[in-house]
């Protein structure tokens, strides 16, 4: 599958944002699995045309979670 490097989203997300050949948005971590030469620069990717073998599905994790107060609190499961 090719991609096109849009954005790299630095700390503490690290993903590169890109568009896949059907037009879909995908973010992609291209530098965990190491494939790449030792410390390239993350942001160098971007503008660039990337060819990877398979993609394995993450969970998104978020960031800066806060708990909002229910104005109804009976709706609430307990």
């Amino acid at each position: 599958m090719k991609l096109k490097v849009k954005k790299y989203c630095g700390v503490p997300f690290m993903y590169h944002e890109c568009i896949d050949t059907e037009g879909q948005e995908q973010r992609v971590d291209l530098l965990v699995n190491g494939d790449l030469p030792y410390r390239v620069d993350p942001e160098l990717l971007v503008g660039k045309t990337v060819e990877v073998q398979r993609l394995h599905p993450a969970v998104e994790i978020a960031f800066g979670v806060k708990i909002e107060k229910e104005k109804n609190e009976a709706n609430q499961c307990t």
